[in-house]
This record gives structure tokens, C-alpha cells and sequence, in this order.
């Protein structure tokens, strides 16, 4: 649907100029394939922080496996939406031989 840009000068005129409806951008899956190794922290502690980078525009819902277990968010890991990158903060322990998988949306 279409409006007419209302613009205002010497008393208000119409103008010719339309807007259409913009275009509703759909995100993109993504998913980042890891050890426990690109963690920040020492190997087989809690707390560790994995950092994905250039995933500034990451939304919910984000979705973790460790060892093809998935984990449940809050209780396994917590998930840090800022301005240049994303955190992962694992809850429990992890070892640098473990595989990490990381599904989002940008």
C-alpha cells in the first residue's frame, strides 16, 4: 500500500512523491561449528565465554549443543546480545576437545 508524503512549506501541500511498504527482511539462519577450544577460560572450567564474532545482529532464539546435547538457556548458558559481537557464557564446565554447535538468526 502506498501513502502520500504530506511535506510542509508555505501552507501545506500535497506531494506527489509515494511510499511503499518496505520489503520485510527475513533473517538468516547461521550456525558456527566449535570446540570448546575457541572458549574463552581454562579447559574443563565453568564460566567460559564463547565470543561470536561479527554476529553484532544476532536475535533470539539462539540454540546451543555441547557433545550433540542441546542446552537449555539460562539454566546451561546465557547468551549476551552487544553492539560488536555476541557472548555465549557456558554455565558448566567445558573442555577444549568438546564440539560446540551455535544456531542463530542475523
Amino acid at each position: 500500500m502506498t501513502q502520500p508524503i504530506i511535506t510542509q512549506g508555505v501552507g501545506w501541500q500535497k506531494n506527489t512523491e509515494k511510499i511503499t511498504d518496505p520489503v520485510p527482511i527475513t533473517p538468516t539462519e547461521r550456525n558456527i561449528n566449535t570446540t570448546g577450544a575457541a572458549c574463552s577460560g581454562v579447559d574443563g572450567a565453568a564460566g567460559r565465554v564463547l565470543t561470536l564474532t561479527n554476529a553484532s545482529l544476532t536475535q533470539e532464539p539462539v540454540s546451543v549443543a555441547l557433545d550433540r546435547q542441546w542446552l537449555v538457556p539460562v539454566t546451561d548458558f546465557t547468551v549476551a546480545h552487544l553492539a560488536a559481537n555476541t557472548t555465549i557464557t557456558f554455565i558448566n564446565p567445558v573442555w577444549n576437545a568438546q564440539q560446540i554447535v551455535v544456531f542463530y538468526y542475523q
